[in-house]
């Protein structure tokens, strides 16, 4: 698979993640469109997502939502609290899911995490010009395709073929397109067999086919 324009959200290695596994925290449910934390609301704690699907979005000075990233199962979402009192943004539940929640207070004296800072600051820069790069894209649907690749890649599947489910809206916000463009753009990519839709439900059919509008 040839390079994306989108980069995945931070993430420990796999000794960092057991370590984190064997620190205090709580399951929590979040209903669909719940809030999680706003933003500069005071930074008490850190999440993973056990299942569902979170976004993480900022408010235009009109009130208007745009969203950032996705947060998909496994990801850690949060970790400005290890550096700064207050949230940057705003994160909710898309769907009805399930976070694993850890309190900051745990977390700030561990080694794990105070080797992890430079990183993270690093990843956030790159995080954001990613985005950006991406809005950049003037074909609509390459800014599709680019997305889909990206989450099937950040769901470390074992074979190029998955599903997984995304509201139209909430696409077409995050990529900075109409809902309209976005479904012409699902449509273009049904008709050359690249994708199959199941209601919110998109399956890869020829990851190539994708590739190609990068």
């Amino acid at each position: 698979m040839s390079e994306i324009t989108l980069t995945s959200p931070f993430t420990p290695s796999q000794a960092d993640r057991d370590a984190l596994n064997s620190m205090p925290h709580r399951v929590i449910k979040c209903p669909k469109k719940q809030s999680v934390y706003k933003s500069q609301e005071y930074a008490y704690h850190l999440y993973r997502v056990k299942n569902g699907l979170v976004k993480d979005f900022r408010l235009t000075a009109d009130g208007v939502e745009q969203i950032t990233h996705f947060y998909l199962p496994g990801e850690i979402f949060g970790w400005e609290a290890l550096i700064q009192p207050y949230y940057a943004s705003h994160t909710a539940s898309i769907f009805d899911s399930e976070l694993e929640q850890f309190h900051i207070g745990s977390l700030k004296d561990s080694p794990l995490f105070i080797h992890q800072m430079n990183s993270l600051l690093i990843h956030e820069q790159i995080k954001t010009k990613s985005h950006i790069a991406l809005l950049n894209k003037t074909h609509a649907t390459a800014r599709l395709s680019a997305f889909i690749l990206n989450i099937n890649k950040r769901l470390n599947t074992s074979h190029s073929l998955h599903a997984f489910n995304f509201p139209r809206n909430e696409i077409a916000n995050y990529l900075g397109l109409s809902v309209e463009t976005v479904c012409r753009s699902i449509n273009q990519l049904k008709k050359i067999n690249a994708i199959k839709i199941e209601k919110t439900r998109i399956h890869i059919i020829d990851i190539n086919k994708l590739t190609d509008f990068l």
